[in-house]
């Protein structure tokens, strides 16, 4: 059964990092979902540097997302059922959202003199199957924006456990595999950008792996509170880079949505 709570759940921004933190942002359209259906809300979260002299360690986010039975429209892009029903197990879809993991030079001491990395524009496709008490999803989408002009391809599984009206448990992991075009071009560094506290480095293939608990509290019909516990396992490729300071990174999510 496929809870529209946790698809809330997932809504920011298609980041490296807040996708492996918060589980895939190529969300599937619920298939109960009411036509003209509005999420609105503000999120918050937390997390461990993972860049050399980064100062800042958390970001507030909206939540906008508009809803109907096949069709999801949010700030992290627009995706579309074009398979299943409430009455499939297996779902399909496709879409366009915003992907990578950009920075300004400004962002973290190491990154000072760095090249600005843009955000890229993805196209996927992506399935969904439910298996009674877990669902199965799988994505691969590729970079159209000539950013990154890289791809990236998921599996994950994710269960919602109901605890009782007050508190629905949703565990969850996913290994999500990165191109080398991504990941030169993210936590590469250049010839030209080389220093003595920062080497030449090209990336290559790796695969990120996470886990998450998160606790969704529906207040009413309308209101919900997410929490959020994430643990992410970095892969080699990025963690090797002189840019990053770490190979695990936790994170902590808060936030609350309105549906109308």
């Amino acid at each position: 059964m496929r809870v529209k709570e946790v698809r809330r759940a997932k809504i920011m921004k298609n980041s490296l990092l807040y996708t492996a933190l918060l589980s895939s942002a190529l969300t599937l359209p619920s298939a109960t979902a009411y036509a003209g259906q509005w999420t609105l809300g503000l999120g918050a979260i937390g997390m461990e540097e993972i860049y050399h002299g980064q100062n800042e360690s958390y970001t507030l986010f909206p939540v906008i997302t508009y809803e109907t039975e096949n069709l999801s429209v949010g700030v992290e892009g627009a995706f579309y059922q074009f398979y299943g029903d409430e009455n499939s197990p297996l779902g399909l879809y496709t879409g366009i959202g915003i992907s990578g993991n950009g920075y300004d030079s400004g962002d973290a001491t190491i990154l000072k003199g760095m090249k600005t990395r843009h955000d890229g524009v993805d196209l996927s496709l992506g399935s969904e199957f439910d298996l009674g008490v877990a669902s199965l999803s799988a994505a691969v989408a590729g970079d159209i924006s000539g950013h990154h002009n890289g791809f990236k391809m998921s599996i994950g599984l994710e269960s919602s456990l109901p605890v009782n009206r007050y508190l629905i448990v949703a565990p969850s992991i996913k290994m999500e595999a990165l191109s080398k075009d991504y990941v030169d071009y993210y936590f590469g560094v250049n010839d030209s950008e080389a220093t003595v506290a920062r080497s030449a480095y090209k990336g290559k293939d790796t695969v990120n792996t996470s886990a998450s608990l998160g606790f969704i509290t529906p207040l009413t019909e309308e209101w919900l509170i997410v929490n959020q516990l994430a643990y992410t396992w970095l892969g080699d490729a990025i963690s090797d880079s002189p840019l990053i300071k770490r190979d695990k990174v936790f994170s902590g999510t808060i936030m609350t949505t309105y549906t109308f």
